[in-house]
């Protein structure tokens, strides 16, 4: 790039020719990007595909359709551990195909006790 003579060098107005460098941001402390959410975050690792070896062939499925298979395995190996919620869950879904609604489901850490637990137990 030609040097221009009536371009005057000196504060906050750079040689022409050092102003823009190739490959580098014009903005280096740009604003972050924001943290996503543990729903989006959950679902985008749960979409990954993995490798799995079925029958001695190897096939593409989610992450999300490999843990459904290894709890329904685990169960029919009779692991009384992973037996419980997984009937729990069969339960719930036969109940949403008969009622045709499918409800909100809340789910608990059993050691952590919710705040409406706690509110009925004070009250006289």
């Amino acid at each position: 790039m030609p040097h221009e003579p009536d371009y005057e060098v000196g504060y906050k107005k750079p040689p022409q020719h050092t102003r823009f460098k190739k490959g580098q941001s014009g903005n280096p402390r740009a604003k972050a990007k924001r943290s996503q959410d543990l729903a989006s975050l959950l679902t985008e690792i749960l979409d990954e595909r993995v490798t799995m070896t079925e029958n001695g062939q190897p096939r593409q499925i989610t992450k999300r359709e490999a843990l459904v298979r290894r709890v329904i395995d685990r169960n029919v190996l009779g692991d009384p551990k992973a037996m419980q919620p997984f009937l729990r869950l069969m339960e719930e879904i036969d109940r949403e195909r008969k009622e045709g609604v499918r409800p909100v489901r809340h789910i608990f850490r059993p050691d952590v006790e919710p705040a409406w637990k706690k509110d009925k137990a004070h009250k006289p």
